[in-house]
């Protein structure tokens, strides 16, 4: 990402509007991120300060929950800048350092500077309050005392991190900056990146590509390569001292980068261009921690449905094989019914008995072992006892089997419905639903929130509405709440998918209709790869809801069956 040196030096200027704003409000909804609530001419502008992975401060309109109890560095920058008035935003050169001096009063009446230093370094980002001595006050993360080359610490002195030695691409001339990139035969975009400070490796790639189309290239390929390098560096000053252009870079529709000038290093590629930097950083890394999110619940979500699936598998041919053991039953019962209808040829005490058996159309003789500590009647018993046994077990077994059967085509249609998800809302509405039916303990009290997302609707070629679930909760809304019994019902064929509805209360619907909510239905089943997809297609009021079923489980009749290949 090209949140760099360059990219802050624009984007300070834009920063610099909010001189004399008042920090309203300080949050910290996380452990690496801060919000300041700048409260000026022009309305309350929240200043978003990241310090994560991918470090960034910018302007926006909105801002992430704030937790119920601040943490410790928040609470240290309430007490000393709220209500402060900014003074002025400074930063060194090209470094990914900024400072916000905030002008305030203190506990005698006398007027006082606090400054926010916010350090922008990928390994080692962090924001650290000073008073006007330089004395560090607290910082958002404490350096070890006993390793760290820097110190911060309250009372500690602030010392910047050291530098990188690099040229300053506004106070070097564009000649020296060339002269210093070929000291060294190195690939191109590598001479930028290691002579002028503040440049990411993409800003350096497009400086190189002034010079050349292939930036890889190394210094001594390239004749006149001063000369070319002096007009690329002119070049990139002239862009440094002229208005930003921010610039999103997207592949395939997702973004993927960004900068602060336009990008032409990667020819016809797709961009998108901002009224403001912090516009785009807005759009840019929100989409991002969004897509991130939702990946890490979809992650955790299907590993634990995974799991969750494997127990019951294991959990339901466990089951199979003491039902298998049950097979005994009718055994234990002609045993019985041959000691009884032979007490008086059993001797007291015998261990075994050889005895016709005439349920056998040969009546061959049958081997029956005996306990000798019995009588003949209580073997018989015994049997007869071992034989109701073993068919309750039978009856219970085949109960509890298909009560597995029934939850792993519950929870495959959960982990269908979990792949199409694509939004934090959808995940949550899952995660609910799991809730709901005690697969997920809830770590809230408060009852569980009905999910506000609009249902998913699209319009037919002949006009009609068309709904489609994206999980089992919105199945059943769907097809017992929001169809009318005139309507028509959709669903892949034995095959895990959402409930589409078409919603033309009894009109005709045409062929281009059915077909086009076919394809829907396909899409968004665990069939959507697959070609010929069959699909099943009744009036609502033929879907009927057995007692107690799962959600999204329905049995229906008088349907008809269409075939189609989903496509995008």
């Amino acid at each position: 990402m090209a949140f760099d040196g360059t990219f802050l030096f624009k984007l300070k200027e834009e920063m610099l509007c909010e001189i004399s704003s008042r920090a309203d409000k300080i949050h910290q909804p996380s452990g690496d991120e801060l919000v300041f609530f700048l409260r000026g001419f022009s309305g309350t502008k929240r200043l978003i300060i990241n310090l994560s992975a991918r470090p960034r401060i910018y302007l926006c309109d909105h801002s992430p929950e704030n937790p119920a109890t601040p943490p410790r560095f928040c609470t240290v920058l309430r007490k000393y800048l709220s209500g402060a008035r900014l003074k002025d935003i400074r930063t060194v050169g090209f470094e990914r350092i900024c400072f916000f001096d905030f002008d305030t009063f203190n506990e005698m009446g006398d007027e006082v500077r606090y400054t926010l230093i916010v350090e922008l370094i990928s390994s080692a980002a962090n924001a650290i309050l000073i008073n006007s001595d330089g004395k560090i006050i607290d910082a958002l993360r404490r350096s070890d005392l006993e390793t760290a080359e820097r110190i911060i610490h309250s009372g500690a002195r602030y010392v910047m991190p050291p530098s990188q030695d690099k040229s300053d691409p506004l106070e070097t001339s564009a000649e020296k900056l060339a002269l210093a990139a070929t000291e060294n035969n190195k690939e191109l975009w590598q001479a930028v990146l290691d002579t002028t400070a503040g440049v990411s490796p993409l800003i350096a790639r497009e400086i190189a590509s002034y010079v050349d189309g292939d930036v890889t290239k190394r210094c001594e390929e390239i004749p006149n390569i001063q000369e070319k390098f002096q007009k690329a560096f002119q070049k990139f000053q002239t862009m440094l001292k002229s208005a930003p252009q921010p610039t999103a870079l997207l592949k395939d529709g997702e973004f993927f980068d960004f900068s602060w000038c336009e990008i032409k290093q990667f020819g016809n590629l797709e961009s998108k261009v901002y009224p403001t930097m912090s516009a785009l950083c807005d759009e840019f890394f929100l989409k991002k921690q969004k897509k991130e999110q939702s990946a890490a619940k979809t992650g955790e979500l299907a590993r634990y449905l995974t799991t969750l699936r494997a127990r019951i598998a294991r959990k339901a041919i466990a089951r199979k094989r003491d039902l298998e053991k049950c097979e005994g039953a009718e055994i234990a019962r002609i045993k019985g019914e041959l000691v009884k209808a032979n007490l008086y040829a059993i001797e007291k005490g015998a261990q075994s008995v050889d005895l016709a058996n005439y349920y056998s159309e040969n009546l061959e003789p049958m081997h029956i072992l005996l306990d000798p500590a019995l009588s003949a009647a209580d073997n018989a018993a015994k049997f007869f006892k071992e034989y109701k046994k073993l068919m309750s077990a039978k009856s219970m077994l085949g109960k509890l089997i298909d009560e597995c059967e029934r939850e792993l085509d519950y929870i495959d249609s959960v982990q269908e419905a979990l792949s199409r998800a694509e939004t934090l809302s959808e995940l949550d509405a899952i995660k609910q639903e799991l809730i709901s039916q005690g697969y997920v303990r809830s770590v809230s009290s408060k009852p569980l929130k009905k999910s506000a997302s609009q249902l998913q609707k699209f319009t037919s070629p002949s006009g009609f509405e068309v709904y489609v679930g994206r999980n089992n909760t919105e199945n059943d809304k769907l097809t017992f709440s929001v169809a009318d019994k005139n309507d028509v019902w959709l669903h892949t064929k034995d095959i895990h998918g959402a409930h589409v509805i078409i919603k033309c209360n009894g009109s005709r619907v045409a062929d281009e209709d059915l077909v086009f909510s076919a394809k829907l239905a396909a899409a968004n089943s665990k069939a959507k790869n697959s070609s010929s997809v069959p699909v099943d297609y009744t009036l609502c009021r033929y879907v009927k809801k057995p007692s107690g079923a799962k959600p999204g489980a329905v049995i229906y009749k008088e349907q008809k069956t269409i075939y189609v290949t989903p496509n995008e």
